[in-house]
C-alpha cells in the first residue's frame, strides 16, 4: 500500500470517529441522564422515610394531632384492648417510618390478664451494654388530651437519641399496663429476653390530667409533686414522671409540648450516663 493510499484510509477512520464521537456522547449524556434519574427517584422515595433527628415543634403538633385521635384503651373491653395494639403500632411507625430507624423487639407480657398482649422494646445501645436505663411508655390511657400529649412527644424524643451513645443503654418499652415505677421494674425483669442485666433506672412517663402546678417547663415525680425533681445519679432511679404540658385545658400546648420534650431527653441523657 502506497503511502497515499495509507494516508486516505486514515483519513476515512477519522472521519468516522469524528462522525460517531457525537453519536456516542449523546449515548453517554441520556445513559448517566437516566442513571442520575433512578437514584434521584430512589433517593427521593427514601426521603419519605427519613428519620428525624432533632426535636422540632412541627413533628411534634402533627404527632398531637394523630394521637387524640385514639380511642380509649384498657383490658376490660375487646374494642379498648384493640386500640392498646392501635397505638404501639402508631408509636412504632412513628418512630420508624417504613421501617427506617430503630427496631422493636417484643415480649410476651407477663401479666395473666394480658397474655394476648406484648411488651415491646427498642434498644440504643451503650457502651456498657449490660446496664440500662429504661423509659415505659404506657399504652393504656384514657381518651383525652393529656394522653394524647403523652405519645405525642415520645416519637421525637425517641428518635433524637437513636444515634446517641451513652455510657449504658437507653431502652424505651412500649407497655400495655399500667403501674408503678417498681412495678414495671419487676415486670421487665420477667421478660427472658430483655437485653440489659442490670436496670439502674426505671423511668415511667404519665400523663397528669388534672395538674394545677405552676410548672412551666419541668419534669417532676408524681409521687411528690410539689418538691423539686431529684434524680440520684450515684444511685438507682426508679420514678414516675410528668409534665405540665401532659395535662388537659392548657394554653399554648404545643409551645411546652416542645419544651418538655427537650427537658426530657436531657434528663434521659443525664441518668443514662452514670457510670
Amino acid at each position: 500500500m502506497s503511502t497515499e493510499q495509507a494516508d486516505k484510509k486514515s483519513a476515512k477512520k477519522f472521519w468516522w470517529i469524528i462522525m460517531l464521537l457525537p453519536i456516542g456522547l449523546g449515548i453517554g449524556t441520556v445513559t448517566s441522564l437516566v442513571q442520575h434519574l433512578r437514584k434521584a427517584d430512589a433517593e427521593e422515595s427514601q426521603d419519605e422515610f427519613t428519620v428525624s433527628q432533632e426535636i422540632n415543634q412541627e413533628e411534634i403538633t402533627l404527632s398531637l394531632n394523630h394521637a387524640r385521635l385514639l380511642g380509649p384503651r384498657n383490658i376490660q373491653h375487646s374494642a379498648s384492648t384493640k386500640n392498646i395494639q392501635t397505638t404501639k403500632n402508631y408509636l412504632q411507625g412513628s418512630v420508624s417510618p417504613g421501617g427506617v430507624g430503630l427496631g422493636f423487639n417484643e415480649a410476651i407480657t407477663p401479666v395473666e390478664a394480658y397474655r394476648s398482649l406484648r411488651t415491646s422494646y427498642s434498644v440504643i445501645p451503650g457502651r456498657n451494654t449490660q446496664r440500662a436505663t429504661t423509659i415505659i411508655i404506657e399504652l393504656s390511657g384514657e381518651k383525652n388530651d393529656a394522653e394524647a400529649a403523652k405519645l405525642a412527644i415520645m416519637p421525637s424524643v425517641i428518635r433524637s437519641l437513636a444515634t446517641v451513645e451513652a455510657q449504658q443503654s437507653i431502652i424505651f418499652v412500649l407497655s400495655p399496663v399500667t403501674g408503678s415505677a417498681q412495678q414495671h421494674l419487676n415486670l421487665l425483669k420477667k421478660l427472658n429476653s430483655f437485653p440489659a442485666k442490670t436496670i439502674t433506672a426505671t423511668l415511667v412517663i404519665k400523663s397528669s390530667p388534672n395538674i394545677t402546678l405552676d410548672y412551666t417547663d419541668q419534669w417532676f415525680n408524681t409521687e411528690t409533686p410539689s418538691k423539686p425533681l431529684h434524680l440520684d445519679i450515684n444511685n438507682d432511679n426508679h420514678v414516675t414522671l410528668s409534665h405540665v404540658a401532659l395535662s388537659n385545658d392548657l394554653n399554648n400546648q404545643d409551645t411546652l409540648l416542645f419544651q418538655a420534650a427537650k427537658s426530657l431527653r436531657s434528663l434521659i441523657l443525664q441518668v443514662a450516663n452514670k457510670r
